[in-house]
């Protein structure tokens, strides 16, 4: 049974490939996005990156 964490981590890491995708799809010159549309793109995923691993590294509470 996966935990919580691990489902967490799971969907981030696919919400940050979908992401990559449509960036590479729209290409650098914006072609199905409106104008700037990539850097967002660019940024969403630094920022999934980043959780992706603070959640790697979160050891869960154990009071035992």
């Amino acid at each position: 049974m996966i935990t919580d964490q691990e489902k967490a981590i799971y969907y981030l890491t696919k919400a940050k490939i979908l992401v990559e995708e449509v960036c590479e799809s729209n290409g650098d010159d914006d072609h199905i996005l409106p104008l700037g549309a990539n850097r967002v793109l660019i940024e969403v995923v630094d920022a999934l990156k980043e959780e992706i691993d603070r959640a790697n590294d979160y050891e869960e509470y154990d009071p035992g």
